[in-house]
């Protein structure tokens, strides 16, 4: 089972599905050219050989970056210029002409006759360009991908979640409004960030004549891993994307995470139970605002920034209002129409949802969004250590949640009648259940009465958590 925050040490070209030569084009902003390299110094130093070239203009190569840098002038002379030298455990750097501090790609048929001469050779192409943005929009003619390309990575710099919609940030920002919907200066949120990606992609695909695609989440640090997992699941929506790589191509450990499928890096789904009547408040309780987000907005982004793959909401009560609020956010949405009869009812529809592959579960309240991201990742750091069949957070000796079940206790789960969830179980003493002391009062608070409201909104404007834990 893969780490929660960061990969061991891996092979970028067996994340990647390299295991023969071939023609990889990466496409995209934010790292396109650090992975280019990153990825050719690895192949040649694994002794292939390796030649590198562009079908659009990019820097000229610094020193180390290749082995050799090639210029062959006229398109009828290129293959001559590199005879000899592509051999094994070399990196060789291909391109027309100098420009200035760029270098003139090749035509995307050229490349083609190249890969088709050395059938032995690894063939990597920078085969878009951003002006050095982390996002971009793109323009009719992009991007420049061989019709010979195996492998098309699309890559995005998440340095551009939470920044404007302008062209200190973004490539062709027009291009991107119109593709997401954003007036011009809005914030990127990660589902624009993969929607964006996703055209390039799309595009790329379309112009193979056989090949797959893997899109590369460039710059992940621990500030953006919650951004990242989120634009992971809007992309992986895509049928076409084979998987996505949470990773940092210029840092030392590459890879972060690795997502595929329709179940997260450590096979643990996220359910949020949010079909309840609010009968205690009058309105809809997860609709209250807490902060700049809804009461359930909070709680969903908490489960879309973890791990977990797929999440899934399950609503009843006033159900289109909360899929209104919900947005664009990639989440699988379970429609209870029993919820007038219990949570357990709600326990069931999750339960049905879910796809074969998932090991476990994590069950979260709607209402309770004052839950840190640290108690979730101790369940699952619990969860990988022990294989417990039950894994649920305590707060000064009282259990609360959310609280992870593995698929053995299923069955038992999908047996609770009326009011009663995994509650039930837990109660019952569930051989084997572990508990996980945390230091975070609001595991024990939902929002049941308008008093517990008003202690959630003195906390948001600056209580201390253990004011909001108590009552």
């Amino acid at each position: 089972m893969t780490e929660v925050n960061v990969m061991a040490s891996v092979a970028l070209g067996a994340v990647l599905g390299l295991s023969r030569p071939m023609v990889v084009s990466l496409i995209g902003a934010g790292g396109k050219t650090t992975l280019l390299y990153r990825l050719g110094r690895e192949l040649a130093a694994a002794g292939k050989a390796v030649l590198l070239t562009t079908t659009t203009h990019m820097y000229h190569p610094s020193p180390g970056e290749a082995d050799e840098v090639v210029l062959a002038g006229r398109a009828s002379d290129l293959a001559g210029a590199v005879a000899g030298k592509l051999r094994a455990g070399r990196c060789l750097f291909l391109a027309r002409e100098r420009e200035g501090e760029k270098v003139v790609g090749l035509a995307p048929a050229m490349v083609d006759r190249l890969a088709a001469a050395w059938p032995e050779v690894y063939v990597l192409v920078e085969a878009d360009g951003a002006a050095r943005r982390p996002c971009k929009g793109y323009a009719p003619h992009e991007p420049a991908v061989p019709r010979t390309t195996a492998l098309l990575v699309g890559i995005a710099g998440l340095d551009a979640l939470g920044q404007p919609l302008t062209s200190v940030w973004v490539h062709r920002p027009e291009m991107v409004a119109a593709v997401t919907g954003l007036a011009p200066g809005a914030r990127l949120a990660p589902e624009d960030l993969a929607l964006t990606l996703a055209v390039g992609l799309r595009r790329g695909m379309a112009v193979l004549s056989r090949g797959r695609a893997v899109a590369w989440l460039n710059k992940v640090n621990r500030g953006r891993l919650a951004g990242a997992r989120r634009a992971a699941r809007a992309l992986l929506a895509e049928a076409f994307v084979e998987k996505v790589v949470l990773g940092a191509a210029a840092a030392k450990e590459a890879v972060h995470e690795v997502w595929a499928g329709d179940t997260g890096p450590c096979g643990v789904a996220g359910i949020v139970l949010a079909a309840g009547t609010s009968s205690r408040m009058a309105g809809q309780k997860l609709l209250l605002p807490l902060g700049n987000k809804s009461v359930l907005e909070h709680v969903v982004d908490l489960a879309l920034g973890l791990p977990l793959a797929p999440v899934i909401v399950v609503l009843g009560h006033q159900a289109e209002a909360l899929v209104a609020v919900l947005g664009r956010r990639p989440v699988v949405l379970a429609k209870n129409p029993a919820y007038a009869q219990g949570q357990s009812t709600s326990v069931r529809a999750a339960l049905a949802a879910l796809p074969s592959g998932v090991r476990a579960a994590v069950f979260f309240l709607g209402d309770q969004p004052l839950i840190r991201a640290q108690v979730v990742e101790t369940l699952l750091k619990t969860y990988q250590e022990t294989g417990a069949p039950a894994v649920y957070p305590t707060y000064i000796g009282r259990r609360g949640n959310p609280v992870l079940f593995d698929r053995r206790a299923f069955t038992a789960l999908a047996g609770c009648q009326g009011d009663e969830g995994g509650r039930t179980l837990l109660a019952g003493g569930l051989a084997g259940a572990v508990a996980v002391p945390v230091d975070d009062p609001g595991i024990l608070l939902d929002i049941d009465t308008a008093a517990d409201y008003e202690r959630a909104r003195q906390w948001w404007a600056g209580g201390s958590r253990e004011d909001v834990g108590e009552g």
